[in-house]
């Protein structure tokens, strides 16, 4: 589009397009309606604004000629569909195609639960480590031993990943309430108590000591699962908490990334309506389910909750998720894995921290006796299918249950992963894709109609081009 083309209806702030008898001034992103007064001012008085349905991060507004009349004005069915329908399609021709972005590196984010266990597949970002919360690290008012926290950064950067921080729980010489606090674990000698702070200066003081000592190297949630037990103060005390947490983090390491807490989109409703900090770079969710198609769901509840709040242009993380402590065999475990990735990039979600490589109970990738397990044979194929793809076609289900996402890669690659949470169907393969890879990393021809079940497949139009070695996330 034309940069120069602005209408004298339209202020310096939007763009014009002549369509229709009308003028339409298109919004870059950031002035939106729920973006503060400059999206208002983008449109005259007695202008309609609409979303931008081909780039959702901007708005446009239509000033009608004299000679439309009330062609524009709401009646009782809302503005004429036509005449929004003739709209979109004036934007549509206006705008230029949007390419999907490659799927980078840091979508596959990985938890571990000991620093010396370090995975053996490719991961692009390393989740929170254990021992790192405040009761640890400050047992004692103004004696901090960051030794723990030290390794895991240590490691982190050693590996060329960013390390993900969260904290709960508070120590007893600055918890409101000691009737809360208990060992953090069964049988540890660190007490942990799950009540606010008595006095906001101890918690303060923690949090400027954390940020000038890993400046540049941590990316911060402000909280993890307040909605849980493990948090008993008020929505109020969590909102002190965090923004004293936010604006110290903002002022002493201004580049770092700060997600809001973790807690559920029922939570962060009640917690953004008492004033939670908006500023946040990222809204986070966790999706624990045996069940991986369950999760849009959920996924539906958090984009409702960040509309309401003016948060649509936030990126969104699954920043814990697995299916848990569900009784899954192997073979569904590593179904498990390639779903989960696959549906989570679909709906938006740019990162997702798996959790955990070596828990003993919660999503295990890994243990001390057997090493890594089909599942994470899964995660490393799924990483190679995914990783420097571009997803040209989302996710879509079909009538029998059978799901199916496009992939391309540059110079012609196509591919097409494929499953059936179901049950086992009969698909007769376009005649484009050539061989079948699955997730134990075989790859076999195709001959005839294939049989899909509940473990994606990839069929592919031939080998695959290395991924580029330049992937990241956009985030900011």
């Amino acid at each position: 589009m034309d940069e120069n083309l602005l209408g004298d209806s339209c202020t310096d702030d939007g763009r014009s397009l002549q369509r229709s008898k009308a003028t339409l001034c298109l919004l870059p992103p950031g002035l939106g309606p729920s973006q503060g007064t400059a999206g208002r001012r983008a449109c005259p008085k007695g202008a309609r604004r609409y979303r931008n349905i081909y780039n959702p991060a901007s708005r446009f507004c239509r000033i009608p000629s004299p000679a439309e009349g009330e062609t524009m004005r709401p009646g009782r069915y809302g503005t004429r569909l036509s005449t929004l329908g003739t709209l979109l399609l004036a934007l549509a021709s206006a705008l230029p195609a949007q390419t999907p972005q490659a799927i980078p590196p840091t979508l596959f984010g990985m938890h571990t639960m000991d620093v010396r266990h370090w995975p053996t597949v490719p991961f692009g970002a390393l989740g929170k480590g254990t021992g790192v919360r405040w009761p640890y690290i400050e047992q004692t008012r103004g004696n901090f031993n960051w030794n723990n926290l030290d390794s895991w950064v240590n490691a982190a950067q050693s590996h060329s990943v960013s390390f993900f921080y969260s904290t709960n729980g508070v120590p007893p010489f600055a918890a409101a309430d000691l009737s809360t606090c208990s060992p953090s674990y069964a049988g540890s000698k660190v007490l942990s108590c799950t009540s606010a702070v008595a006095n906001i200066q101890d918690w303060d003081d923690f949090v400027i000591a954390l940020a000038t000592r890993y400046k540049g190297k941590l990316i911060y949630e402000l909280w993890n699962e307040p909605n849980t037990n493990q948090y008993t103060g008020t929505v109020a005390d969590m909102v002190l908490l965090t923004t004293h947490e936010y604006n110290i983090i903002r002022s002493v390491d201004p580049g770092a990334l700060i997600l809001a807490p973790s807690g559920g989109a029922s939570y962060l409703d009640k917690y953004f309506a008492a004033g939670g900090p908006t500023g946040v770079d990222v809204i986070p969710l966790h999706a624990y389910y045996s069940i991986p198609e369950s999760v849009n769901a959920y996924i539906n509840q958090v984009y409702a909750l960040m509309a309401k709040y003016g948060l649509s242009q936030k990126p969104l993380w699954n920043t814990e998720g697995s299916w848990a402590t569900s009784s899954l065999s192997s073979d569904a475990q590593v179904a498990s894995v390639g779903r989960y990735y696959l549906l989570l990039w679909s709906r938006g979600v740019v990162r997702f921290y798996w959790y955990a490589w070596d828990n003993q109970a919660w999503g295990t990738l890994w243990d001390s006796s057997n090493g890594a397990r089909p599942a994470a044979t899964a995660y490393q194929q799924v990483y190679g299918w995914m990783v420097g793809a571009a997803m040209s076609s989302p996710c879509s289900q079909a009538a029998d249950s059978t799901w199916t996402c496009g992939l391309t890669r540059p110079g012609g690659y196509q591919a097409l992963a494929i499953w059936n949470p179901i049950t086992t169907v009969t698909y007769t393969s376009p005649a484009q894709y050539t061989q079948i890879r699955d997730l134990l990393g075989n790859t076999v021809k195709i001959t005839g109609p294939i049989k899909v079940g509940g473990q994606p497949m990839l069929l592919e139009t031939g080998p695959r081009p290395a991924a580029p070695t330049n992937l990241q996330s956009k985030v900011k």
